[in-house]
This record gives structure tokens, sequence and C-alpha cells, in this order.
């Protein structure tokens, strides 16, 4: 018996949804991923080349992408020349251990680097540093500081094409595929 509901979940289901638009006034879904029809509610999709007009009433575009305050300052990335810093980040999961993947074959591929991993575990490595999770403030200066970002898709990889930042970009879930080929 709320007046207003937000749901963001790619595991509910539709008739859950359903259930929740008639038990409240007002019903916001996110749905970026089923895209499912369900009129009086309002629909939010920022995936770039989202279907568009499922619903009576939807908000499609970029523009609604929730970005964290940080990310909205106009500074923006410079592109270097040659990649020389690699910052790697794969956001809170990290449930495939992609981290420690791209960290085994880093020194095959690339010899003059220096690689910058922000994770949960931490280990002492040539050329590798760690860092624990960071507030977005801290996260946006080491992006800055960094040549290129290897992450899976996911809120930072807009928070990356925001700022301009290149990026190396893995799938790491079904539910990031649409997002990271837009």
């Amino acid at each position: 018996k709320y007046d207003l509901v937000i749901v963001d979940s790619l595991l509910i289901k539709k008739k859950y949804l359903q259930i929740i638009k008639k038990n409240c006034k007002f019903l916001v879904y996110i749905n970026d991923y089923h895209r499912w029809k369900i009129d009086e509610v309002l629909h939010v999709d920022w995936t770039l080349f989202s279907k568009k007009n499922i619903n009576k009433t939807e908000l499609n575009s970029y523009i609604y992408t929730p970005l964290r305050k940080e990310f909205w300052s106009k500074s923006k990335f410079k592109v270097k020349k040659k990649i020389k810093k690699i910052l790697v980040f794969f956001g809170g999961g990290d449930i495939h251990n992609l981290s420690d993947r791209f960290i085994k074959i880093m020194p095959e591929l690339y010899k003059n680097y220096h690689l910058t991993v922000i994770s949960k575990k931490k280990k002492k490595l040539k050329n590798v540093k760690f860092l624990k999770f960071m507030k977005a403030k801290e996260l946006k200066k080491n992006i800055l500081n960094c040549d290129l970002v290897i992450t899976s898709g996911g809120q930072t990889l807009y928070e990356l094409a925001c700022i301009g930042c290149p990026a190396l970009v893995v799938s790491d879930t079904k539910y990031d595929i649409e997002d990271i080929n837009a």
C-alpha cells in the first residue's frame, strides 16, 4: 500500500510485478532486460538501442542512466597515445574471477605496463597495485589517472562512457551483453 514503488531486478517474474502494481499507487520498473509489456507502469530503460514503444508510458534513452553524482562533472578523460597504466575493475562481484585471469595474462601481452586492480583480494605482484573498493570520487580519480580500463558491462561502463575513458569490456553475465554491444 505504498504511494510509489521502484523495482530494479533482473530476477523478478512478471506476475510479481503485476501484484506489486495492484498494491501501490504508482510503479516504476527499470525494464532494461525483459522489456515486458505492463500497462499503467512507468518503464525506464537507458540501454542504447533498446526496443522502444513497447509500453504506453516509458522513458527510453541514455539520458535516464542513473550515474553517481561524481561522474556528472565535465572533467573529461585525456586519451593517451601509449598505454602504460591499466585499471582493472570488475565491479563488486567479479563472480568469474576475471581480475585474476587478466593479472595472469598481462605480463605475456604487455611488458611495460603498470596495472592497478580494484578488488577484494590483495596479492604482491610486480607492476600490480591492489586497491580496495572505494567511493565514487576516488574511483573517478583512479580512472582519470589511467590510460585504459578493463571492466565488465555494468554501471561502471556508463560512467566510463560519460567521461570518455577508453575501455576493454568483457561480459561477466548474460545481462550485460546488450549494454556492451551498445
